[in-house]
């Protein structure tokens, strides 16, 4: 399964956060492992892993989530 491992924008935060990502990727096609923030950093730097095998554009899901950085893609 493809999946993709990104730096996302901080957001609302917290569980709010989480389901708007959520939301983003199942709109997408897609199913959330895992978004939160970094421990331990100051401001906080949040991630999203995402299995990315029913997404059609990517590159759209990642638009609507909002980035801080390229995706690292594992398969």
């Amino acid at each position: 399964m493809p999946h993709h491992w990104r730096p996302i924008k901080q957001g609302s935060g917290g569980a709010t956060r989480v389901n708007e990502v959520t939301d983003a990727v199942e709109a997408a096609g897609g199913s959330l492992l895992f978004a939160g923030p970094e421990q331990n950093t100051n401001p906080q730097r949040w991630y999203a892993f995402v299995d990315v095998a029913g997404v059609n554009n990517t590159d759209a899901m990642w638009n609507n989530i909002g980035t801080n950085g390229p995706a690292k893609k594992f398969s």
